[in-house]
């Protein structure tokens, strides 16, 4: 699970001096194509399946994440249709593909059957969001995106590789030659237009069970394990992984033009002027999605990050400094570019670097709301065990 991984190496490069002095930066568009194999195949096969309007989120979203094992049992349903009609929330976000590359529901997508990445964990896709939508809740489907298993395992061709393993076993990709990051999970090349065509489908799918919004997470390069080590059959070594993300954002709207689209970013790229070797830029993400979604949980930001020995213990400040910064940088980038996303983040409600009870979790919403003003538009709470301190909701 994302929680367990610190902020990468990078954010020993962010000293509290250092992101004082940040400045918002305007990134450069970046229009051109990515070159890749025909898959109109694909696109055939889930033509019927369509793409829905953009649907109007809450106008300030309260949410919470659920896996699927969760949104499978109907007791913990009932009790998130419970929070939203005590008003509590508005919003849930459930995985249909998680870190693994499993697809929880009956998916018609060919691939998914392919890949034998297809499990039934969720019996009825369509059902539990016409219940949750009958709760009054916005339902938003969460994909794991290029940290999967699954079609590294079934495309070993698109898989990330270890320079080490090749280098023992030879030039043929395969299982034996396999990267893996420091949880020991695999990953896909973000390179690969296979699988960004993929996860497209799967979305695509979801959107035709009735779902709101298609939430992409892990869209990045990995970020922890031996990184030097890393063969990308895809991407290769010359393309700057920042062009590659990009390009995939931009397929993504292109794909699904008229759907409500957000994306997960790590907390540091509110306050990052590069990539951070993952690929990611704020500014990069803004015109493709309707919500834009840093994980800035205080729990993941490094040793010394404005000042703080441990940041885990100052929620209100981490938050408000780093969504005060994505703010001023994503206005100043609106100067030069249509703006379209909305900063909607991740907050914490999991106990790591300190233990975190409903007042740090109410200081967060609070950095939330005085960091954006009038242009607060809500958060989303993570809890690996999907348990919430609803006091902090009250």
């Amino acid at each position: 699970m994302r929680i367990h991984s610190p902020y990468l190496r990078a954010a020993t490069l962010i000293s509290a001096s250092a992101a004082a002095v940040l400045c918002p930066a305007i990134a450069q568009q970046l229009q051109s194509p990515v070159p890749g194999p025909d898959v109109e195949d694909v696109r055939q096969a889930l033509a019927p399946l369509g793409a829905q309007r953009r649907g109007n989120a809450h106008k300030v979203v309260k949410g919470i994440y659920l896996s699927f094992w969760s949104a499978s049992m109907p007791s913990r349903v009932d009790n998130v249709i419970q929070l939203a009609q005590d008003g509590l929330i508005n919003t849930v976000v459930i995985d249909v593909k998680d870190v693994m590359g499993r697809v929880a529901f009956d998916s018609k997508v060919p691939q998914s059957v392919e890949y034998r990445s297809r499990e039934r964990i969720i019996s009825d896709l369509g059902g539990l969001v016409r219940k949750l939508h009958a709760g009054g809740l916005h339902v938003v489907a969460r994909i794991v995106t290029f940290n999967d298993a699954m079609l590294a395992r079934a495309r070993p061709d698109l898989a990330v590789h270890s320079k080490a393993r090749l280098d023992e076993n030879g030039p043929q990709l395969s299982a034996d030659t396999f990267w893996q990051d420091e949880r020991g999970l695999l990953w896909v090349d973000p390179g690969a237009r296979q699988a960004w065509d993929y996860n497209i489908a799967i979305a695509k799918d979801a959107l035709s069970r009735g779902v709101d919004e298609v939430n992409f997470d892990y869209v990045r390069f990995p970020s922890g394990g031996s990184l030097d080590d890393m063969h990308l059959p895809v991407t290769g070594e010359e393309v700057p992984k920042r062009d590659v993300i990009v390009r995939f954002f931009k397929h993504l709207r292109e794909q699904l033009p008229d759907a409500r689209l957000s994306a997960d970013l790590f907390g540091l790229v509110t306050v990052a002027r590069d990539d951070l070797g993952i690929g990611q830029v704020i500014e990069d993400a803004l015109p493709y999605f309707d919500a834009l979604c840093p994980m800035v949980y205080p729990s993941h930001y490094a040793e010394g990050f404005y000042g703080f020995e441990n940041p885990a213990e100052h929620p209100y400040e981490v938050v408000n400094y780093s969504m005060r910064l994505a703010a001023e940088r994503l206005r100043g980038h609106a100067a030069t570019a249509p703006q379209r996303a909305e900063l909607i983040p991740w907050l914490q409600d999991f106990s790591i670097g300190a233990e975190y009870d409903a007042d740090m979790v109410r200081a967060q919403i609070r950095a939330v709301s005085d960091a954006l003003g009038e242009d607060y538009r809500g958060f989303l709470l993570w809890s690996p065990k999907n348990q919430y301190s609803t006091a902090a909701l009250r």
